[in-house]
């Protein structure tokens, strides 16, 4: 049965010096032979012989990628003859097709008046309405040969009201080393930037392949592409035997007046291979913003942490199996520290710095002491003994065998406090009794037994006394004590340092951010990464600092000085990658450089790096923000893209996502809840990835020519 309607994406007009023309509307599923044969028309008279209107016309046969944004409509079918008859009085066609599918578009145009030397010139206007119902209109420069056929071409039709004209380009895909890539996935789409000045809403996007000669194609012989012209274009190719790689372009306006007998070459795309894509002797800093009890505490987002150190995790995995990098070659910005939370404060946002004020820990030599006189050694032992459970944190009651524990674990210390107080002592003949330290359950306090010498020489116990302690005795942070300060710093950081956000849909974002962080596994995963940053040998950078996780200055440090400060001279960084997750309801990921002149301008080679990273950032797949290369903003500096982070030139700053929006598969979540999920997680990294592959290895050779928005940063971008 036949269908009774058909989808109708827009319409068609062919223009002369601006001015729509008649033409023939073909059937694009017959015979293309037969579209060229002499127009004939039934006699008006009884005379036998036809009349000829015209025997000589030139046929466009062209395939028409339509991406989202267009309105559709059901229409009645409409049969078109497979060749031209009659004279041709058509000046506007419609589309017939599906968004998201290739349409098959042909028609053919009056030669008649042509001289056989010359070639027709023309314009293909593709109009229609956007979901907003708006006329989106894209025109094509169109040239074809006397009596010719054309058959080779491919129209990107990505409707929106700013892209008014597309340019006929050419692209090949060779690989680094020699050779071209056959039989790739291509996908093309126009730089989405979800703001005003931006194409946001939907991505503008088609799919194509590159054939046996690694010429990108649609179908199997449609290497002539018309493209958008001024705005960024991303070809993306995806090749099992090659990583995949991006090739981004900018054509000029005046690209536009070149018809598709005269394409532009715009390649070619060099591809890495797998097996040569060794990034062996490359080094890397992975730092990952914000933190586990974190330093700068008016930035304290544990949630945005975990996603990004997540994301650095995977980045250290995929950069050690697939491109050869060692396991010593890649480092860590210390991000995740613990805090000397008491256990009764370990829901309260001031907790860190409480216990900072009470006790002092010595890193390096891992002990901590009293750093008043106030502190009892019974308060030391509690600050290190006691565990937590359950989702409330209970604190779990401490038995008399624990507290007693403690002195054992401590020996060498408490026998230095008992020959201290025997010196205090022995001016009165008095003494600690030997062995006599103890716990005390009944005063809650460690006690000694004192002695008093006899007049025959011998002692005899003088009561009972509370064993005191200074601020010059340092108790072990052993292994035991870690395990406790990391787990209840952990769940301090779950229950405190989750950074808050707008309500969506009458959930918190902050409530939402913590089930998620569970949901994931997070309070074990900040166990483990507080005691990475720990359990490492003196001298070492992590243990310089404090307790807490970096802030800004000291990765700035680190970055600068890592070689010195892990006696890793000889090995110059090759990368240092920063990653955040972003804040404020918006969309779509961005590099950040500094907005300040003079010597805190970013360097060149940073913008370099950050345009080669916005070709594969788009972990959501919809799209950037502010172009993909942002500046920070003077309200909200970020004090690392200035000038005293040195390793600028080879430096990139993410803000891959905005964490508070709402997901874009789930109206009912926060992005942030997808965020923390491995998918996410795992396309980030490997975004990431294919931009260092990218800029270590085969650099784009003609991405400086590629501007957004007029080179507004730099003069690059």
């Amino acid at each position: 049965m036949a269908d009774t309607t058909v989808t109708k994406v827009g319409d068609y007009e062919v223009l002369v010096s601006g001015s729509a023309v008649a033409f023939w509307p073909l059937d694009p599923w017959s015979s293309l032979s037969g579209a060229v044969s002499p127009i004939v028309v039934a006699p008006s008279s009884g005379t036998s012989v036809g009349t000829v209107v015209t025997s000589v016309v030139g046929v466009f046969d062209i395939a028409i990628g339509v991406a989202e944004g267009v309105a559709e409509s059901e229409v009645a079918p409409v049969t078109l003859p497979p060749s031209p008859g009659g004279k041709a009085t058509t000046k506007k066609a419609a589309l017939f097709g599906k968004v998201g599918q290739t349409m098959h578009l042909r028609f053919a145009v009056d030669h008649g008046k042509l001289k056989k030397t010359d070639t027709w010139s023309g314009t293909l206007r593709l109009s229609s309405k956007n979901s907003a119902g708006s006329i989106v209109q894209t025109n094509v420069t169109l040239a074809v040969a006397y009596s010719a056929t054309v058959s080779n071409l491919f129209v990107f039709f990505a409707p929106n009201t700013k892209l008014k004209k597309n340019a006929w380009v050419t692209l090949e895909a060779q690989q680094k080393g020699g050779g071209t890539v056959a039989n790739a996935s291509v996908d093309i789409k126009v730089l989405r930037d979800n703001l005003g000045s931006g194409y946001a809403g939907v991505n503008r996007r088609v799919q194509l392949k590159t054939d046996g000669g690694g010429q990108v194609v649609s179908g199997t012989a449609r290497p002539i592409l018309a493209v958008p012209v001024e705005w960024p274009v991303i070809f993306t190719f995806t090749s099992g035997a090659h990583v995949t790689g991006a090739h981004m372009i900018r054509l000029d306006k005046d690209a536009a007046d070149e018809d598709n007998l005269n394409a532009t070459e715009i390649g070619p795309a060099v591809l890495v291979p797998r097996a040569a894509a060794s990034l062996k002797g490359k080094t890397f800093i992975l730092d990952a913003g914000h933190g586990v009890v974190y330093g700068y505490t008016k930035a304290r987002r544990c949630q945005e942490w975990y996603v990004a150190h997540r994301v650095a995790d995977r980045i250290r995995a995929i950069l050690m199996s697939e491109h050869k990098v060692e396991d010593g070659d890649i480092y860590f910005s210390r991000s995740a520290g613990f805090g000397l939370i008491e256990p009764s404060q370990v829901h309260a946002n001031n907790a860190p710095e409480a216990g900072e004020a009470k006790y002092k820990v010595d890193l390096p030599q891992k002990k901590i002491a009293a750093k008043t006189a106030a502190v009892g050694l019974h308060d030391l032992a509690k600050l290190l003994l006691t565990t937590h459970s359950g989702d409330h944190d209970t604190a779990d009651a401490l038995s008399a065998s624990a507290y007693q524990g403690f002195l054992g674990r401590n020996t060498a210390t408490v026998n230095a406090i008992v020959a201290r107080v025997n010196g205090q002592l022995a001016a009165t003949h008095a003494r600690v009794k030997p062995g006599s330290v103890t716990w005390d359950d009944g005063t809650h306090r460690y006690v000694y037994v004192k002695e008093k010498q006899t007049a025959a020489g011998g002692w005899e116990a003088a009561g009972t006394t509370n064993l005191p302690i200074t601020t010059s005795d340092w108790f072990a942070l052993d292994s035991q004590a870690m395990t406790v300060l990391a787990d209840r710093s952990a769940r301090w950081s779950l229950a405190a340092e989750v950074g808050g956000g707008p309500p969506l849909g009458g959930k918190s974002f902050a409530s939402a951010a913590r089930a998620a962080l569970k949901a994931a596994g997070a309070l074990d995963y900040f166990r483990q990464k507080i005691l990475y940053y720990v359990n490492v040998t003196a001298p070492h950078a992590y243990l310089d600092s404090g307790t807490k996780g970096w802030g800004p200055s000291e990765r700035a440090k680190f970055f600068n000085d890592y070689q010195t400060m892990l006696s890793a001279a000889g090995t110059p960084l090759s990368m240092v990658l920063t990653l955040h997750e972003n804040a404020g309801k918006g969309k779509g990921g961005m590099v950040l450089v500094s907005h300040k002149a003079g010597p805190d301008e970013p360097p060149d080679d940073q913008v370099r790096i950050a345009k080669t990273m916005v070709k594969y950032l788009d972990p959501f797949d919809h799209g950037t923000r502010s172009g993909g290369i942002s500046k920070d903003l003077p309200a909200n500096p970020a004090g690392m893209l200035y000038h005293g982070n040195h390793v600028r030139d080879i430096y990139a700053y993410f803000e891959s996502e905005f964490m508070d929006a709402t997901d874009p598969k789930d109206s009912t979540r926060f992005s942030y809840e997808a965020m923390a999920e491995p998918a996410f997680i795992d396309a980030l990294a490997r975004q990431i990835v294919c931009g260092v592959v990218e800029w270590l290895l085969e650099p784009q050779a003609d991405l400086e020519d590629v501007k957004y928005m007029g080179g507004s940063i730099k003069g690059l971008w």
